[in-house]
């Protein structure tokens, strides 16, 4: 059915990083940002009529655009340390949005070295953390970069840790001095 030598593996090996990449939450593969270099990879080899040459490589253009760039509920941090003890936590509340608003959601994974731009592609920076976060002057500047600019950032203690809760009570009473903290036990 297929040549390797005919373009239309890489259309299919572009739809099957979209697949992994909305599986695993991840934005980037190493450094490669995989939907915005696909995207402009597709849209350079689109055609007049609007297609990509043949049926099959179209289909497969048209699931990579649109599923890859569906819209994100939330990024999860990755730091260094225990970050993601409940590996399907983030999946698992998209998926459930995406159910009762009958709407695809995705979330994603996130480290601190990305620019805050990138982090407001969702408007929740979901922290769990069973251990206290590197907290550097850098970082505290992106997080009030962040929620002054519309962001908010849901924390979890991971499996109540009470020592993870009162690094994270007291270092919001530092970054966020004239707000009140507001917490939810569950």
């Amino acid at each position: 059915y297929f040549k390797w030598g005919d373009q239309s593996m890489l259309f299919y090996w572009l739809f099957s990083c979209e697949r992994a990449a909305l599986a695993s939450g991840l934005k980037y593969f190493g450094s490669q940002n995989w939907y915005a270099e696909g995207a402009e990879f597709l849209l350079g080899q689109q055609e007049a009529d609007g297609g990509w040459g043949s049926i099959i490589r179209t289909s497969w253009a048209i699931v990579f655009l649109a599923k890859g760039r569906s819209p994100i509920l939330l990024n999860k941090l990755r730091f260094d340390g225990a970050w993601n003890q409940h590996p399907n936590d983030a999946a698992n509340l998209a998926r459930a949005v995406s159910e009762r608003k009958e709407q695809p959601m995705r979330w994603q994974v996130i480290s601190l070295d990305a620019p805050v731009e990138e982090w407001h592609d969702a408007p929740l920076l979901y922290i769990s953390a069973e251990s206290e976060l590197p907290l550097h002057a850098e970082f505290k500047r992106k997080l009030r970069q962040y929620s002054h600019s519309g962001g908010t950032i849901p924390f979890e203690a991971t499996c109540g840790n009470p020592k993870v809760d009162a690094f994270w009570r007291t270092t919001c009473r530092g970054l966020w001095p004239a707000l009140g903290l507001r917490t939810r036990t569950y």
